[in-house]
């Protein structure tokens, strides 16, 4: 787990997606298809 707005990047430096500074979940990253997938877990 990483700690405030934990983001991914494509291979062009391009931000694919980002969490916010005060939420919490799992940003998961795929690099053959380049698509990102957002948990949200409720506080």
């Amino acid at each position: 787990m990483s700690n405030g707005k934990s983001a991914a990047w494509n291979k062009d430096g391009k931000l694919v997606a980002q969490l916010g500074e005060k939420n919490q979940g799992l940003l998961n990253y795929e690099t053959e298809n380049e698509e990102a997938t957002i948990l949200q877990i409720d506080n």
